[in-house]
């Protein structure tokens, strides 16, 4: 009863603060439950309502989808299997002038393979090992990132957590 009750706070939660932006909510949602079916524990912050972000959202939304995905895959070899996916809000200053800047982080945990952090946004690298067609999705987020001038990708690894967190000028 008590995981049911914390399930549904969470989804009220999450649900009033994306309530603003469908597309976001909606792979939220996705993300959320396949999560819950493939065992991964899954963490979620947002410290504000987020709105829609323009002709930006949709590709915000790709991105944000391809990099959950990978979150989630990634996931799947740890002991311990989670996801953590924060929304943050805040006003940066640059030359002068002050812009809001939507952060979207995703933290997994993962198991270091050898990714080669030069080459993870290549067409077609990959570091699984299953056959499929596989290297496309960072190669997409690589190319909607360098495509649009108020989107930026960080990427940082530490023994036991892999962090993205993609900068959204708005």
């Amino acid at each position: 009863m008590i995981t049911d009750i914390n399930e549904v706070e969470l989804l009220e939660s999450v649900g009033i603060r994306l309530k603003n932006n469908p597309a976001i909510l909606g792979i939220v949602l996705d993300k959320l439950k396949r999560c819950k079916d493939n065992g991964v524990e899954f963490y979620i912050e947002i410290d504000h309502v987020v709105e829609e972000l323009g002709c930006k959202n949709f590709n915000a939304a790709r991105v944000l989808g391809i990099l959950i995905d990978n979150a989630i895959e990634a996931s799947l070899e740890c002991e311990k299997k989670m996801v953590f996916l924060k929304f943050t809000k805040s006003i940066v200053n640059s030359n002068g002038n002050e812009k809001q800047e939507e952060s979207i982080e995703i933290k997994n945990t993962y198991i270091d393979i050898g990714l080669d952090m030069d080459k993870m946004y290549d067409k077609y690298y990959t570091t699984k090992n299953n056959g499929k067609n596989q290297g496309l999705g960072l190669w997409k987020v690589g190319k909607i990132v360098r495509k649009n001038d108020d989107l930026e990708i960080y990427t940082t690894v530490n023994e036991e957590i892999f962090t993205q967190n993609l900068k959204i000028c708005v």
